[in-house]
């Protein structure tokens, strides 16, 4: 009797075993999300879905596509593969979180034609959908804004990240997580961050425009086509859900009347670096944005946080107080 309650007992959870497995394998996934798409996005891989209890999955040949229905976003990622795990006892709480994966050659295009603001409350909340230990190898993002006037374009590439960490209800954590990453922006552009514990690392930023990171054309001040050399520590303060940002911001190239009264009028080096210091306090409640709105709120912030004299400092903060103050209602 005990032996023939075992078989049963064997049998269904075997039953139950292969019924999940089913609803979690590629082909069952991959008709199930286009089916609910309705022409919103089309998806295809090549390879299984999520191997059940482990909850990793491998997929080859990867693509998302958004063809832009309604006047929405058109966005387009491939890659060349897709490995790692999901994990299940964060899925029972309510939690979806990937972690330990490997993206390899992992392109992206993005042409934004909403504007950010309204995409502020399609974000999912904070520590909801989670990305961690994740390493990005050989990677490329086209962006275009049509938004702006002109059309803003950049392209990151070399795209190289390891242990990549994020909270997708606020992209921009990436930048602070995240243990090394480096890529190329636009021509000459390079930007680099490195940890050196949990929580505190540095960031540099070389050869790009503000006008290259942000598409500031409509402040009009030369300063703003300067190339940018800006280093900067940071210290995660988890506790309290903040960074702390402290650096330096120059331009490298000082060819105008403005950049030079910017940066150089000043007396010694030690006032140059006090003139071109900055201290930030990044609250995520107020950074929980798309991450083009979050970069330009932190890039103007760095702006009118620098040490500034004369009409030039004046003339910067009036403008980027404006638009700062745009970006941020509500």
């Amino acid at each position: 009797m005990f032996l023939i309650f075992i078989v049963i007992l064997t049998i269904f959870f075997l039953l139950i075993f292969l019924t999940l497995q089913f609803f979690l394998s590629g082909k069952f996934l991959l008709w199930f999300l286009n089916r609910i798409s309705k022409g919103a996005y089309t998806i295809h891989w090549e390879g299984g879905g999520l191997h059940f209890p482990l909850m990793y999955f491998v997929m080859r040949r990867f693509r998302i596509f958004f063809p832009g229905i309604n006047q929405s976003d058109i966005i387009e990622i491939t890659a060349k593969e897709i490995k790692g795990r999901v994990s299940f006892t964060n899925l029972l709480r309510g939690k979806f979180l990937v972690r330990h994966c490997i993206v390899k050659e992992p392109k992206g295009k993005y042409i934004n034609r909403q504007p950010s603001e309204k995409k502020v409350e399609l974000l999912p909340k904070r520590n909801l959908f989670i990305i961690q230990n994740t390493n990005i190898e050989g990677g490329e993002l086209y962006i275009e804004d049509h938004n702006m006037t002109p059309i803003y374009k950049i392209t990151l590439g070399e795209i190289f990240v390891k242990n990549f960490n994020m909270d997708c209800g606020a992209p921009m954590s990436f930048l602070f997580q995240s243990e090394y990453g480096r890529c190329k922006l636009g021509d000459k552009g390079r930007l680099m961050v490195e940890k050196e514990s949990n929580t505190h690392g540095f960031i540099t930023l070389t050869g790009s425009t503000w006008t290259d990171l942000a598409g500031l054309k409509v402040i009009p001040l030369p300063i703003i086509n300067d190339r940018i050399d800006l280093r900067a520590e940071f210290t995660n303060d988890y506790k309290h859900d903040l960074v702390l940002a402290k650096g330096t911001m120059r331009t490298s190239e000082q060819k105008d009347a403005y950049a030079h009264e910017l940066l150089t009028n000043v007396e010694s080096e030690e006032s140059k670096d006090k003139a071109s210091s900055f201290q930030l306090e990044i609250d995520w409640n107020t950074y929980a944005l798309p991450f083009d709105l979050a970069l330009k709120k932190l890039l103007l912030e760095i702006f009118q946080t620098v040490k500034i004299k004369g009409v030039v400092g004046f003339t910067i903060h009036t403008v980027t107080k404006g638009i700062v103050n745009i970006f941020t209602r509500g």
